[in-house]
């Protein structure tokens, strides 16, 4: 009878402890799926920022060029001017040597 209870409780406690065991080992794997899903998301996020990354340093790239451009453009510019005020410049002050003979 203590033998046949006793292997009857030990029956029981080995059915229970296999049914947590699978319980476990089944969250385990819920978790690990998570886990992953997690991973598989950070990759992607981590990819979309190097990417918008990229993107915006090849924007500020474009932006100095253009800025070059335009600081190029400004110095053609400047030295025009300088042409154009020099010019006026000895127009008139021919103009007042040739006024002073008349005069």
């Amino acid at each position: 009878m203590i033998k046949e209870t006793s292997q009857n409780i030990i029956n029981d406690l080995t059915q229970t402890i296999n049914k947590q065991t699978v319980a476990i080992t089944g969250q385990i794997q819920n978790n690990t799926n998570q886990l992953s899903m997690v991973q598989d998301t950070i990759s992607n996020s981590t990819n979309n920022v190097l990417s918008s990354l990229n993107y915006l340093n090849s924007s500020v790239d474009g932006l100095h060029a253009d800025a070059a451009t335009v600081n190029m453009n400004l110095d053609n510019f400047q030295n025009e001017v300088n042409k154009g005020v020099k010019s006026i410049n000895q127009t008139i002050n021919q103009n007042f040597k040739e006024a002073e003979r008349y005069y």
